[in-house]
């Protein structure tokens, strides 16, 4: 079993939460359409934010894969 290490694991989590942030915001935008001056800047940052946090990710567990890192050997029966 080839399971992520703690950096990938930290990315992959950011990522999700990332994206959950964003779905939360994309969803306050279109059904409150708060006029608040920040929120229009505040809205689409973690949209902006997902791109940097999947490169991140895949970085790291190409980085782990290619090293072996991530490799669990499992014993023999």
């Amino acid at each position: 079993m080839n399971r992520p290490g703690t950096g990938a694991r930290w990315a992959g989590s950011l990522l999700c939460w990332t994206l959950a942030a964003a779905m939360a915001s994309a969803a306050v935008e279109a059904v409150f359409s708060p006029s608040a001056g920040w929120w229009r800047t505040a809205w689409p940052l973690p949209w902006c934010l997902l791109p940097a946090w999947a490169l991140l990710w895949a970085v790291l567990r190409a980085r782990e894969k290619r090293s072996g890192a991530g490799r669990r050997v499992t014993p023999d029966p």
